[in-house]
């Protein structure tokens, strides 16, 4: 299996979550359409708007 941070499956995984926020469904429903925890789609989304996850802010 592969491992690291750009597998196949974890873009497929962004690029459901991109689309989904772009129909204008809400963190918490992405979340559960996606089975993944709403901290990861917000954190994901957040980093895609331009500003970087919390834990890497100064």
């Amino acid at each position: 299996m592969a491992c690291g941070h750009r597998t196949p499956h974890q873009a497929h995984q962004r690029a459901t979550i991109a689309l989904l926020a772009a129909r204008g469904r809400g963190n918490a429903r992405i979340a559960a359409e996606t089975r993944l925890h709403v901290d990861t789609v917000r954190r994901w989304l957040r980093s895609q708007h331009g500003q970087p996850p919390k834990e890497y802010r100064s």
